[in-house]
């Protein structure tokens, strides 16, 4: 695939987020929150159009310039485009905006103080939960979204540009790095969530209420989003190692015996550690996803000891610092994008938008309460805009972080090269 496609992608998610500021951080909020700016409504739903036919052009653009072979090579490089371009959006603005939506009755309630304890539990309570039930509905509407627009638009538009110049180590670079950090972002999720689930249930049991959403399904929907995250990682690995299985013995080497082994044991591991951690948790849907995990890994890594057979001697392409550098990019953005979805997006809403509000919600009386919502700066208007900057913080530490990556992966590519043509001469 052509290393265009992916600064197209980076550059529509940069003007889709630019696009969609209007409707999710000025319009939406505005509904919510009646000291803020109140937006129009035509313009909003305009937008928002524009920035779905923005996807639907950049996965249009990527095909047209990714040298694939035939439409269905276009679609794929369309999709990449298309989900890169929804995901940056959905840092920049989308998650941000899905934690204001789900806050939206405790946010329009304000810095006042609550009647009881029994209103104040309740309010927090279904903050909390519909919190995280719209941070991870826009996660999901960015990923389907930004994956069928980008892929219609390349299976539209077909393929085209000249032929690319394959980077064989990309993919099992990618897949490491996406397994790595899922395995440990899904080890993290599962020792929060089912502690928060069961304090939400509690509170509501406390009450003799029922909660709109049991604890098992609370604490399901970010784990197994960073479930399924993981195994679709290990499904790209275990390509990638059944490639270089296959692969002729003279062709240059994309994936070492030790990376396949690595990448198998790193699933392995992590379902030990979920076991260790509370394996009561473990409901069906997740003995499903850790049984396709275990598959997956298990295959990874018999594949990993047939590498070590086939041959002990590396054989590298020479180096391109260019390659290096695309690696060391996509490494950051897979790094910070499953980080931001397995569990930071999720809560960076609840403390910015609900926990913060505690101290003038618990209050019950208007002095107590007025004394405590001056500590909050900016008031509720404050803390929406303080929401949205430190998501699209996040997108800074990404740039941060390739920043400090490009040099480490450029010089590790080189050394690796270097170290392995010493071996090949002597």
């Amino acid at each position: 695939m052509n290393v265009k496609v992916y600064g197209i992608g980076i550059t529509a998610g940069v003007l889709l987020a630019a696009v969609l500021q209007y409707p999710l951080q000025t319009y939406l909020p505005g509904t919510v929150v009646k000291e803020l700016p109140q937006g129009q409504v035509s313009l909003a739903w305009a937008l928002t159009a524009a920035g779905l036919l923005l996807i639907l052009a950049a996965g249009a653009v990527a095909a047209r310039m990714s040298g694939a072979a035939d439409r269905k090579g276009a679609a794929l490089a369309g999709t990449v485009a298309g989900l890169m371009s929804a995901l940056i959006a959905e840092i920049a603005v989308g998650g941000a905006s899905a934690g204001v939506w789900g806050s939206r009755e405790i946010l329009a309630f304000g810095l006042n103080p609550t009647q009881d304890d029994l209103q104040f539990t309740k309010m927090l309570a279904d903050a909390v939960i519909s919190t995280l039930l719209w941070t991870y509905a826009s996660i999901w509407i960015a990923l389907l979204a930004g994956a069928g627009l980008g892929a219609l638009g390349g299976f539209i538009a077909g393929n085209g540009g000249a032929p690319a110049k394959e980077n064989p180590e990309l993919l099992p670079t990618l897949s490491a790095v996406g397994t790595l950090t899922s395995a440990l972002a899904l080890v993290v999720a599962f020792a929060i969530f089912p502690i928060l689930a069961n304090s939400v249930q509690k509170t509501f049991a406390e009450m003799g209420q029922a909660a709109s959403l049991s604890s098992e399904a609370l604490s399901a929907i970010p784990i197994s989003t960073t479930s399924l995250m993981l195994i679709l990682w290990q499904v790209f690995g275990w390509l990638a190692a059944r490639r270089e299985l296959s692969a002729d013995m003279s062709a240059p080497q994309a994936i070492t015996p030790a990376s396949a082994i690595v990448m198998g044991a790193i699933p392995l591991l992590a379902v030990a550690a979920l076991l260790l951690i509370d394996y009561k948790v473990f409901a069906w849907w997740l003995v499903l996803c850790a049984l396709l995990s275990l598959t997956f890994g298990a295959l990874t890594l018999r594949i990993g000891f047939a590498l070590r057979q086939k041959s002990k001697q590396l054989r590298l392409s020479p180096f391109d610092a260019r390659a290096s550098l695309l690696i060391g990019v996509l490494t950051a953005f897979v790094m910070i994008v499953t980080v931001y979805i397995s569990a930071t997006a999720a809560a960076l809403n609840m403390v910015m938008l609900d926990v913060t509000m505690i101290a003038a919600l618990a209050t019950h009386d208007a002095a107590s309460a007025a004394v405590e919502a001056a500590r909050v700066v900016g008031g509720v208007p404050g803390l929406v805009s303080a929401n949205f900057a430190t998501h699209r913080g996040i997108l800074y530490a990404g740039v941060a972080l390739c920043a400090l990556l490009i040099p480490f992966v450029i010089f590790f590519d080189w050394a690796a090269r270097r170290v392995a043509a010493r071996r090949m001469s002597s």
